[in-house]
């Protein structure tokens, strides 16, 4: 009989929930790469600096990149590794060039938005991939995943999102994923959603405290 390589620390189905967007992290990074090496020294719209945008598109995000994927190859099924993908895309806002077609694109917002949620789970899986108190983790996942598609949909109740179309001034672009039928219950969404937010918060101090307790015990 085949055995699964899925261990009760590492569950495939979580890990394989967070590589979903981590591939369109992906496919948004390639995409910006494409757009930053068009003109390397354009300034950026966000501050006007042409130093940030290189520092950011040449050393902060490889570098990013390149601990993400140690991790993965270190150790099987560690979302920590997809977290640490996913912040390192997020950097890559600050790339995003003076002039360039892309700030005329309303998603692209809505994608930094999602990959923003890796620095805000991350500290609850590094560096091992699980979380603390351990006898907690099936609970502490489902928040994660609850948080996560929470965020994804926000997109459904806003008929606008914000776009940058020049430096430090935005304006709101129309957002073609808002679905005016949700408008009656946007309020209880997005309480819901301010809830989660705030239980991410609560849970990661205890979670760092516990694992750098087990980190003594273990010595």
């Amino acid at each position: 009989m085949k055995q699964s390589n899925e261990s009760p620390s590492h569950p495939a189905w979580f890990f394989r929930f967070f590589a979903v967007f981590a591939f369109g992290a992906a496919v948004t990074l390639g995409v910006l790469y494409a757009d930053f090496f068009t003109d390397l020294l354009a300034p950026s719209p966000e501050t006007g600096s042409v130093a940030y945008r290189l520092l950011t598109g040449l050393i902060l995000v490889p570098g990013g990149l390149v601990i993400s994927i140690m991790v993965l190859r270190r150790t099987h099924h560690n979302v920590t590794g997809l977290l640490l993908f996913l912040y390192a895309a997020n950097l890559m806002e600050g790339t995003l060039r003076v002039g360039s077609p892309l700030q005329a694109f309303p998603l692209l917002p809505i994608i930094f938005r999602l990959t923003d949620q890796g620095i805000w789970l991350l500290p609850l899986y590094f560096p091992d991939g699980n979380a603390y108190p351990i006898r907690f983790q099936h609970w502490i996942r489902l928040h994660s995943v609850l948080t996560i598609i929470f965020y994804t949909a926000v997109p459904l109740f806003y008929p606008t999102v914000a776009a940058i179309p020049g430096i430090r001034h935005t304006v709101d672009a129309a957002n073609p994923l808002f679905i005016p039928v949700l408008l009656p219950v946007r309020n209880i969404f997005s309480f819901i959603q301010g809830w989660l937010w705030i239980a991410s918060v609560v849970l990661i101090v205890p979670s760092i405290l516990l694992r750098f307790r087990a980190s003594i015990l273990n010595c």
